[in-house]
């Protein structure tokens, strides 16, 4: 329940952000950097921008999938955020109970909109971070636990892709 709340939270914080093209100068950045690759160009040979290339990938598929618009980096946006909150939940649960993970996502879903805006709110390096950092803790202390080499090698290629 406090999993789907921290869900409701996070659109509900966010939508207001969402009413303007742009949220933050990074995601005009990715958009146009995005834009130039979804017309088939290469990254770092026809256009160049000194950002981590995910997030810029990330919003090329984006565009691919939604349309070249600033909804679909708004959708992307979006859907990183619950699976932060979704991930958040995960290391909570893990390390403590379902409702400290669920108190964890809740106090994400809260502060990723109210205190470091709009700097996670918008389609930004900081965001894809978020989600990939907390999955690769979640994967290692799985992988700590169950003492499965698997889940730590899936950890460390997440941090990697970070």
């Amino acid at each position: 329940m406090l999993l789907g709340l921290s869900f409701l939270f996070s659109f509900m914080l966010r939508v207001p952000y969402y009413q303007h093209a742009l949220t933050f100068i990074d995601e005009g950045i990715y958009g146009t950097t995005a834009f130039v690759l979804h017309e088939g160009s290469i990254l770092y040979r026809d256009i160049w921008c000194g950002h981590q290339p995910l997030p810029m990938i990330l919003s090329c598929l984006a565009f691919h999938a939604f349309g070249v618009s600033s909804f679909a980096l708004h959708l992307e946006s979006f859907l990183l955020a619950w699976l932060a909150c979704l991930a958040v939940y995960l290391v909570g649960s893990r390390c403590f109970s379902r409702r400290i993970g669920g108190l964890a996502a809740l106090t994400y879903a809260i502060a990723s909109t109210s205190c470091y805006t709009p700097r996670i709110i918008g389609m930004t390096a900081e965001q894809v971070m978020v989600v990939l950092e907390t999955g690769s803790v979640f994967f290692f202390l799985r992988g700590l636990d169950s003492r499965n080499r698997g889940t730590a090698i899936l950890a460390g290629i997440v941090a990697a892709a970070a």
